[in-house]
């Protein structure tokens, strides 16, 4: 009898299991629950739920269901909630339901608390997380993600300041991704909050599904899904104060909110690097703040698609409050209905911010309806988006312009220009000269000979798309009579008018020019248009990558002529890119105007030369007011004159920045120069040495320059070195950051993310 009792017991346990999952069997379907002080804890029914989310992740249910309340992954730094393959987990139940929708996330507040683990959740393939609040994640103080890795030290000192494809694949860093670690797995996350939670890198996520990179052929990477989730007062010390992905990781984000999230370097809300391209749908970035990139940053290649997003009320320091497109290849994001609106930026324009040659592609709406919009789209119709959404999607990058030198040609041959002359001259003497100058660089172009250019002017059309085309090895002087083998370029004045074209000249390898006046440039197109209204120095095309093995930039040779009076986006009279190695002697840079780099703008290991060169009255309307040189350029100026040159930012003379240059750092060698009445509204009334720049002064002197915050001759900021020898400052100041390690301080106390030393947000 006791024994038929025994059993009939059994069978009502057995029961009231079933009663109360009756959607699951026993083993498939765990409860949690950490109010449950029934004293018996099998995960099998509410009323018997673990306690323990860890307990139930280790019991090989392939579902549990998490009541309210907060849940620890235990007392380790190194503790996660470590979900497996195919598993799903959700949180917001009250703990009596018996169907999943039944719950409500929002009011039932299940909170999943690292205090202080690097990693709160770490994913897995298929997995899904659904309703939980992820907090207290801190990956500050673990070891940083793999070494810089690239081509060793170069002279002057340089060395690799960016990370590599290798250096992040080498395995996952305790420094990113506090709330969630993705890292090459793929798991779907909804409902859920990602809020207090701080890394170097993806304060809140980081996602990087690749297993190589550049994916082999026919590689499918997997892409991380987050829908309905809010990633706020998040912060990260370099990259992604709300979500960071890395190497062509592509994740959809349907109705997801960035909110107050911050960084101290790029990328507020979100950053992209090495060829990440996510979906975005539907989503709001308010209230994030970062140096650059308030809103979202985008840099090695990464063209995400956006459609339906709202940004506003986000800050950038220096650039890109909304979005910032940076270093390349292209970075060409695709804007569709979205709206953009009431963002500040201290240091540049409120807007999208494009590096280079940058050119998103923005869809605007035929109905006025654009922009973020709770409920607009349904989960059910993620599938058919994503396919519609592909006809927005930026192709590959081209092939980029990068082809081996080629022999430069010479000869003795010399081709004469004179613009007075009538009639369809062959340029073989002053009397039989070419009137077109365009016809005699083609002439000579054939075999690089030597063109003389008598005195006038000799303006561009007005198409202005045209330019006076350099070809290789050519020499092209002017200043002559055009009577004879008198030259004088200053009695027998020889002008080049771009007549607001582009480009007054487009540059060329082992080209000479001397003796001109090169005015009337005005590039305020995008991309290649925007850039060196006097002389661009490489070739348009595709971008070439930093580190490929050919040049696109040009080495020419540039004497006794002044850039007077031209305009650009960047380098208002001379843009030179990509290890081109322009050398000028004896030239003057006079009241040439620019968003930055007022006279010229070096940009990605340039190396140029100026010696005994004048630059006066040159302005910017952001940096360098004569000079900027930008990721890892390496000038050489000696014996030259900076006077009166001006900007509304930062560096009145000269501004430099490495920005993360996988070409070493930005280095800066002046000699025997002079700075007088330079001034600066920002840092660096003559120069402003900035982001890791490195920068060596000798005998040089500073007069009555100004700077509207610090360093009346010379601002050295953001862990950048200067090294200064027998100088004269005549009572002008420099001053010199302290360094910060924002990865062990995480952010200052107040919360701000981006205080300092030297002012708000520097």
């Amino acid at each position: 009898m006791s024994g038929l009792r025994y059993l009939l017991r059994s069978c009502f346990y057995v029961f009231l299991c079933f009663a109360a999952a009756p959607t699951a069997f026993a083993g498939t379907l765990a409860y949690v629950n950490a109010a449950n002080t029934s004293g018996r804890h099998d995960g099998l029914s509410w009323a018997t739920a673990y306690t323990s989310i860890q307990d139930a992740l280790n019991s090989g249910a392939t579902q549990i269901w998490v009541a309210q309340g907060t849940y620890s992954p235990g007392d380790s730094r190194d503790a996660t909630f470590q979900l497996r393959t195919g598993i799903e987990l959700y949180g917001g139940f009250a703990g009596l339901e018996t169907q999943r929708n039944q719950r409500n996330w929002l009011k039932n507040k299940t909170i999943l608390d690292g205090n202080g683990v690097y990693h709160v959740v770490t994913g897995a393939d298929d997995a899904i997380l659904d309703g939980f609040t992820i907090t207290g994640g801190d990956g500050f103080g673990g070891p940083p993600e793999g070494p810089p890795q690239g081509p060793p030290p170069g002279e002057g000192g340089g060395q690799s300041v960016h990370t590599t494809p290798q250096a992040i694949m080498s395995g996952a860093s305790n420094n990113t991704g506090a709330g969630m670690l993705n890292y090459q797995t793929a798991p779907t996350v909804r409902n859920c909050i990602f809020e207090n939670n701080r890394a170097g890198k993806g304060g809140a996520v980081y996602n990087m599904t690749a297993t190589s990179f550049p994916p082999r052929p026919g590689e499918n990477s997997k892409a991380p899904v987050f829908i309905n989730c809010i990633f706020r007062d998040n912060f990260a010390g370099g990259r992604g104060g709300g979500v960071s992905n890395d190497l062509g990781t592509a994740p959809i984000f349907l109705d997801c909110i960035f909110q107050n999230n911050q960084c101290q370097q790029k990328g507020g809300g979100m950053y992209d690097d090495f060829g990440c391209s996510p979906t975005l749908i539907n989503c709001l970035f308010i209230g994030n703040s970062a140096q650059s990139a308030g809103g979202l940053g985008n840099d090695g290649g990464s063209s995400p698609v956006l459609y339906y997003c709202t940004f506003t009320q986000n800050h950038a320091v220096d650039y890109g409050a909304p979005l910032y497109q940076g270093t390349g290849p292209a970075s060409n994001p695709s804007l569709v209905y979205c709206l953009i609106a009431s963002n500040t930026c201290d240091w540049d324009d409120p807007g999208i911010y494009n590096w280079h040659d940058d050119t998103p592609l923005i869809v605007q709406s035929t109905n006025g309806d654009s922009g973020y919009k709770p409920g607009r789209f349904t989960e059910a119709q993620l599938p058919q988006l994503l396919e519609q959404l592909q006809h927005y999607r930026a192709a590959p990058a081209p092939e980029p312009f990068s082809e081996p030198p080629q022999e430069i040609p010479s000869s003795k041959r010399v081709v004469y220009v004179k613009a007075s002359n009538i009639g369809n001259g062959d340029g073989r003497s002053w009397g039989s000269a070419y009137s077109s100058l365009q016809a005699a660089l083609q002439d000579a172009g054939a075999d690089g000979a030597t063109v003389c250019v008598a005195e006038g002017t000799y303006q561009l059309g007005s198409d202005r798309s045209a330019s006076f085309v350099l070809q290789p090895g050519e020499r092209v002087y002017g200043g002559f009579s055009g009577n004879g083998p008198e030259r004088d370029p200053n009695k027998y004045v020889t002008v080049l008018d771009g007549n607001h074209a582009y480009h007054v000249l487009v540059g060329a390898n082992g080209a000479v020019l001397d003796g001109f006046i090169i005015t009337g440039g005005y590039a305020n197109g995008t991309g290649y248009d925007g850039q060196g209204g006097g002389l661009i120095d490489y070739q348009r095309g595709p971008q070439t990558r930093p580190n490929s093995p050919f040049a696109a930039g040009f080495a020419m040779t540039i004497s006794h002529c002044a850039f007077r009076n031209n305009f650009a986006h960047d380098g208002g009279a001379v843009y030179s890119y990509d290890r081109a190695r322009p050398v000028f002697t004896a030239c003057v840079f006079a009241e040439n105007h620019a968003d930055n780099g007022g006279a010229v703008l070096d940009r990605v290991g340039v190396v140029s030369t100026f010696t005994n060169c004048e630059f006066i009255a040159n302005s910017a309307r952001w940096r360098g007011g004569a000079l900027y040189f930008d990721y890892g350029s390496r000038p050489k100026l000696t014996g030259c004159a900076f006077r009166n040159n001006t900007t509304g930012g930062h560096g009145g003379a000269i501004f430099s920045v490495t920005r993360a240059s996988q070409l070493e750092n930005t280095i800066v060698t002046l000699t025997n120069c002079s700075f007088l009445g330079n001034s600066a509204k920002g840092y660096g009334g003559a120069a402003n040495f900035h982001d890791s720049s490195i920068a060596y002064i000798t005998d040089c002197t500073f007069t009555d320059n100004q700077a509207g915050l610090d360093g009346k001759a010379i601002a050295v900021t953001d862990n950048s070195t200067l090294q200064s020898q027998n100088n004269t400052f005549n009572g002008d100041d420099v001053y010199q950051q302290q360094p910060e390690n924002p990865g062990e301080n995480g952010p200052p106390p107040d919360g701000g993310g981006m205080g300092g030393p030297f002012g708000p947000g520097f």
